[in-house]
């Protein structure tokens, strides 16, 4: 198997948070050391996971998130104050179902 040590630091953070965890927030919890150059998007986390014994992928639309762009900064007009920065999406969560089988997909 290809990119075995980025898929057993997944596979770490996956079964610390048996609960359900998106990609981006996998990424954020990762080993920087192990995993810097390998994964840098939500994408990799979902190929890396393509196959993966024991995880439940939950389709798009389970989780919402909303983004707050602090750049962006905020925009006043007719007396409303509105954030132009934000924006709210559909993402979808990984889970682990079967704990014996993802630490045996990873071994």
């Amino acid at each position: 198997m290809r990119r075995i040590r980025a898929r057993r630091a997944i596979a770490k953070v996956l079964l610390a948070n048996p609960h359900g965890i998106t990609a981006s927030e996998i990424i954020d919890r990762l080993d920087p050391n192990i995993t810097r150059q390998s994964i840098t998007d939500a994408r990799h986390v979902s190929n890396l996971l393509r196959g993966a014994k024991g995880v439940k992928k939950t389709p798009k639309g389970t989780a919402i998130v909303k983004t707050v762009d602090a750049n962006a900064g905020t925009m006043k007009r007719y007396g409303h104050v509105r954030n132009l920065g934000s924006s709210h999406y559909r993402v979808a969560l990984y889970e682990v179902v079967d704990r014996k089988a993802l630490e045996a997909w990873v071994a």
